[in-house]
């Protein structure tokens, strides 16, 4: 991420962080926008989606583990998908993969089943529920500690994957 020497500095520590990360995540010549356009957890469901619509063909088993293994790093990492909106689906999703023998191919349906329902529900609540938190964490005398900055980062990330995905 680069700063950006054409924004104000009469912000908020937190509020000039991230009009920084908006501009570098938006800027179409910069690496962060294209991590930001395909690294995202829609995009992760509708790859599980189309691999299951495979079957077998083409090796989609064995892409699905490598999916899959991507799809728990992104529920991991992205504290939006624990609200309510979302209904635990990445939760009950996360524990699938880790508790069952084979489960991509032994509870191929129930996966399908809610890797559908996530989709809509991210269709739905993704970007309102990433406007929300950001808010929450942008506003007047807000906290600007590492921390609270890390969380900023991450909360502008979602609401760009957000907005790259449905679009």
């Amino acid at each position: 991420m680069r700063i950006q020497n054409n924004i104000s500095r009469n912000l908020e520590k937190q509020q000039l962080f991230f009009l920084e990360c908006w501009a570098s995540m938006s800027n179409v010549r910069s690496l962060d926008s294209d991590r930001v356009s395909y690294n995202n957890i829609l995009n992760s469901v509708l790859e599980l989606l189309d691999l299951y619509a495979l079957g077998n063909k083409y090796r989609a088993s064995e892409k699905r583990l490598h999916v899959a293994e991507e799809f728990n790093q992104l529920i991991e990492s992205n504290d939006l998908l624990n609200k309510a909106e979302f209904k635990d689906i990445p939760k009950q999703l996360k524990a699938i993969f880790s508790e069952y023998d084979n489960p991509l191919e032994n509870k191929k349906e129930l996966i399908i089943s809610f890797l559908v329902e996530l989709k809509g529900l991210l269709e739905k609540h993704y970007r309102r529920v990433s406007v929300e938190e950001l808010t929450r964490l942008l506003k007047d005398g807000a906290d600007s500690s590492d921390g609270s900055l890390t969380k900023i980062y991450n909360q502008t990330n979602a609401l760009m994957q957000g907005a790259s995905i449905l679009c």
